[in-house]
């Protein structure tokens, strides 16, 4: 065990993680820039919907093939080569509205949008085709006794960073047009790449490799055995169909958080940078602030009532939201009236995404049988699949018929007719002995699987660690 501490300190781990965090910030940076220019360019919300899609669409369709891709190749040259792939085509991006600046191209009033979608499709892609290698990699480079503390780490830098990147952006734009912030990423790769070529991660050995047709013929298979398979479930759990059901309404009435808000703030607000950076960041607080109850609260009482609390309390802050005056008078901190309202409706939104999801998810695990949990986890994902999409696109096309803010208090006061609805209807309700039942059962079995996970960890890191320590002597 020692020797092995001792050889996986070799990899340079820190590095990495460094590397990884600060290209993280990066992509922040590059997504509240084209989000704030969609805004103030364009002012659509069916265009800011687009977007999203195109954020979403990619995770979804290439991540089971990305997974393959991480086993099977050598996953430091797929994080360099998809980084690299984003900051040039970033730096692309960059060149163009500079050129564009200076001599007023005639296509690009009318090409620009579709060279700004092209952009979203082709970093989301890349960005969906290295995640699964980064996941990876950590637990073949990270000392054991690190890895969860690490891995609450890299969560919280995600959190910090949609903090961080709206104040560095918001100070540059003083100083720059908003499109040159975008060279924030290209500087963020360099370093990143600079660190990452210094990081020794360990070659898995290869299993026998299928063919393309192979893994796109066993991806389909199991994505319908897993369809199947969860539709079963769900008939034979009572009460598990109620909890998909809200799942499904709240990702689909919470969508005009992501597709509605920045053109509510700056079109009919008329925000500040001031006013629109400090949005931003009490967005991103609301969601580190719900992570961290999260993690926090080892049991949740009467949780089937917590989770409807939870959700009320979400689509309460969409509301104000939707709700705020246009002009209200008086300021605080150079901030108006309105914009307080604004930032409290969307901290205490996004405080309870993260929460709803922890207790949604928790419900979930506790009452699916563990050995059918990764099928239905495999049928919650499609059905995620299909119909967030569907929310991205509703919210955005009644945003260009329909006054923004009616949407927004439409989506939220439906969404908490409904949450009522399937408590009083539905039974939910039926969860919660099941639930009670098996954390009951946790104290006695904790230990146990603790340390069968832990010795599964340790055996499969050794034959990782083994077989990079063979390949560097050879």
């Amino acid at each position: 065990m020692k020797n092995n501490n001792q050889h996986i300190k070799g990899y340079g781990y820190r590095r990495f993680i460094a590397g990884q965090i600060t290209s993280l910030l990066g992509s922040e940076v590059v997504s509240f820039v084209i989000g704030l220019y969609l805004a103030r360019t364009y002012g659509n919300s069916f265009y800011f919907a687009i977007s999203m899609i195109l954020q979403f669409l990619p995770r979804v369709l290439l991540s089971p093939f990305a997974g393959v891709w991480a086993d099977q190749g050598d996953r430091k040259k797929i994080v360099i080569s998809s980084d690299m792939v984003q900051a040039v085509i970033t730096t692309a991006l960059v060149v163009l509205f500079n050129l564009n600046a200076h001599y007023s191209w005639a296509f690009w009033v009318s090409g620009e949008i579709y060279i700004l979608f092209g952009f979203i499709l082709f970093r989301a892609t890349f960005q969906a085709i290295q995640g699964p290698s980064v996941s990876s990699i950590l637990p073949s480079i990270v000392p054991r006794e690190k890895l969860s503390r690490l891995n609450g780490l890299f969560q919280f830098s995600q959190g910090a960073a949609g903090i961080i990147a709206p104040l560095v952006a918001g100070f540059l734009m003083n100083f720059m047009p908003v499109y040159n912030l975008l060279w924030i990423d290209t500087i963020t790769f360099l370093i990143a790449l600079s660190l990452i070529f210094t990081v020794n991660i360990p070659k898995r050995v290869k299993p026998e490799v299928e063919t393309p047709i192979q893994i796109k013929t066993s991806r389909f298979t199991k994505f319908i055995q897993d369809f199947s398979e969860g539709v079963s479930v769900t008939k034979k759990i009572t009460g598990l169909s109620a909890l998909l059901t809200i799942f499904v309404i709240t990702n689909i009435f919470v969508s005009p958080i992501n597709t509605l808000s920045d053109i509510l703030m700056i079109t009919l607000h008329g925000a500040t940078n001031t006013e629109y950076i400090a949005a931003s960041v009490s967005f991103a607080a609301g969601m580190i602030t719900g992570s961290v109850i999260s993690t926090l609260v080892n049991k949740w009482n009467h949780i089937s009532r917590t989770l409807l609390i939870g959700v009320l309390g979400l689509y309460t802050g969409l509301f104000i939201i939707g709700i705020t005056p246009i002009g209200l008078s008086g300021s605080l901190f150079e901030i108006r009236t309105s914009f307080w309202m604004i930032i409290a409706g969307g901290f205490i939104t996004t405080l309870g995404i993260p929460i709803f999801s922890t207790i949604a998810v928790t419900m979930i695990q506790l009452s699916v049988p563990i050995e059918k949990m990764g099928r239905f986890s495999g049928f919650m994902n499609a059905i995620m699949g299909i119909f967030t999409p569907i929310g991205y696109l509703l919210s955005g096309y009644l945003g260009t018929i329909i006054y923004i803010p009616y949407v927004i208090m439409g989506a939220s006061v439906i969404a908490i007719l409904l949450m009522i609805l399937m408590w009083s209807v539905s039974k939910i309700g039926a969860l919660e002995p099941l639930i009670n039942e098996k954390l009951a059962m946790v104290p006695q079995q904790a230990q146990a699987a603790i340390e069968e996970e832990q010795k599964f960890t340790e055996n499969q890191q050794d034959e990782e660690h083994m077989s990079a320590f063979l390949e560097e002597d050879q």
